[in-house]
């Protein structure tokens, strides 16, 4: 399937374009040089024979028949052996033959045709079983008796020659189709290589990507129009985003202003009159989960925003994780549910660089939707281990029902804004959650040049991984270069390498 699908791509039709062109026209050429070779050699054998005729068509009216010798050149496409001259009388016996005696060249009925007209006949017969061009004419000779004399030269020399190259020219045929197909395919990789470069680029285009635009040929061409534009587009959908995002952030900001002024004037009515502390409850909730909802759309903008409104600093895996289970023990307590912090070589780890708040949020929004599948008991385990010298995975993982389809759930889609990724159930509507947990982790997690997946695990429960650069996200901005600075620092003092190396 993978050489199917080779075949039908821009380089892989020419490639078979060029083939299949060449495959025609080799043998169209060819039939037409055949043609023309064939003519040539026709032409040239009756201007040979001619010549000889018209030798001992002299002859034979000024001496007779016995006069007759070797006369006029026999040199060029004929071998002088292979010219036959005979002569016959009106009658069609034939009464002389050069070079010897054989086969005749003309059967009687046609010498007594052709007897009394002066006009030169020429015929290609066959002869002795080959083919031969026959040339002939009616001569009087000097007692103004008539003959016919004829000179024929055998044809096999020549249509072996043109059989020779029908055969070359069909053995040919394939060998340089494939010929034409691999230059055809080299010639199209190279011209189609800037092209395969702006499709790598765009497909690397991200919503939370620093800006830059594509890189195009400077070859005047078709292709340098088309990198140019695509340039050109890649820009203006950067600052559109850019701006959407800026717009989202202060719509957010502002909202949120005014909402948390209402849930304190709430409060505070609520505690001044008891009687209506039931109805205020209901309303001052409401309004907590405007402002729940409103703080997490912020984070959505801060996140498609980049490293740009990241708050960079040098953090310590195990003191990330004990902090987001304390911020939880209570709300795990309440339902019976265990949150376990897995030790193993964690406090070997070497620390990395990233916003505290940001990661903190993602941890906890990993931590509630757990929370949220298990309702009563079960256990929740938060770990950090080394991918490799330069990456570092923290995982939050649940003995829960894990997420609905097993192993065949879709991945991306538990990512998406307002579709609630359920645990145990159907991707659908779930109380006290706006379905933006997941797409908040994901964007706050590309935001530091990281990547999150989720995934069931085998013995049950789900498990999502979050996989952050140590040394943080490559677009950082000045003011946190001295975090990166002082992590270098630390580094080159010989702290453990990731994994306790």
């Amino acid at each position: 399937m993978a050489r199917l699908r080779m075949w039908r791509t821009v380089r892989g039709r020419l490639a078979l374009t060029a083939a299949a062109v060449n495959v025609v026209l080799v043998p169209l050429c060819g039939g037409l040089a055949i043609a023309t070779l064939d003519r040539r050699i026709d032409a040239d054998v009756a201007a040979v024979l001619g010549e000889r005729l018209s030798s001992v068509e002299t002859v034979v009216r000024v001496s007779g028949p016995r006069g007759v010798e070797r006369v006029g050149s026999t040199a060029g496409v004929v071998p002088r052996t292979s010219i036959v001259t005979e002569i016959y009388t009106a009658e069609g016996e034939r009464i002389l033959s050069q070079p010897r005696a054989g086969a005749r060249l003309l059967p009687a009925a046609s010498i007594r045709a052709l007897s009394g007209r002066t006009v030169q006949t020429s015929a290609v017969m066959s002869v002795a079983g080959e083919p031969t061009k026959v040339l002939a004419v009616s001569v009087v000779g000097p007692d103004d008796e008539r003959f016919v004399v004829a000179v024929g030269g055998s044809l096999t020399g020549n249509r072996h020659v043109i059989r020779t190259v029908v055969l070359f020219l069909a053995g040919a045929t394939v060998p340089s189709a494939l010929v034409a197909g691999a230059v055809g395919w080299i010639l199209a990789g190279v011209a189609l290589r800037p092209v395969e470069e702006l499709r790598r680029r765009a497909d690397s285009v991200t919503v939370t990507g620093a800006g830059e635009g594509l890189p195009f040929p400077d070859t005047g061409d078709e292709v340098e129009q088309l990198g140019r534009t695509l340039d050109d587009l890649v820009r203006r959908l950067y600052a559109a985003l850019a701006d959407r995002h800026a717009e989202y952030a202060e719509l957010a900001h502002d909202m949120r202003t005014p909402l948390t002024a209402l849930r304190l004037e709430l409060e505070l009515v609520e505690t001044a009159d008891p009687q209506a502390s039931k109805d205020l409850h209901t309303a001052r909730c409401s309004v907590e989960r405007l402002v729940d909802l409103v703080e997490r759309h912020l984070l959505l903008a801060v996140g498609a925003s980049g490293s740009s409104l990241l708050e960079l600093v040098v953090l310590e895996p195990a003191d990330l994780l004990r902090e987001s289970r304390s911020a939880h023990e209570r709300a795990a307590e309440r339902q019976g549910t265990r949150l376990i912090v897995v030790q193993g070589d964690l406090d070997a780890l070497s620390p990395f660089v990233g916003d505290r708040l940001r990661l903190m949020q993602v941890l906890g929004n990993l931590v509630d939707n757990s929370l949220r599948a298990l309702g009563q008991g079960g256990s929740i385990e938060l770990a950090a281990t080394a991918v490799d010298a330069e990456r570092l995975a923290l995982t939050v993982a649940d003995d829960g029902p894990g997420f609905t389809g097993g192993s065949e759930f879709d991945r991306d889609v538990v990512f998406t804004r307002f579709v609630r990724g359920e645990q145990g159930g159907k991707a659908t509507s779930r109380r006290q959650s706006h379905g933006l947990g997941l797409a908040i982790a994901k964007a706050i997690v590309e935001a530091h040049d990281g990547e999150i997946t989720a995934s069931n695990r085998d013995n049950g429960g789900a498990l999502v991984r979050v996989v952050l650069p140590v040394r943080g996200p490559k677009s950082v901005s000045p003011l946190h270069a001295a975090d990166r600075s002082r992590a270098d620092a630390r580094d080159r003092e010989g702290m453990p390498g990731l994994g306790g190396g």
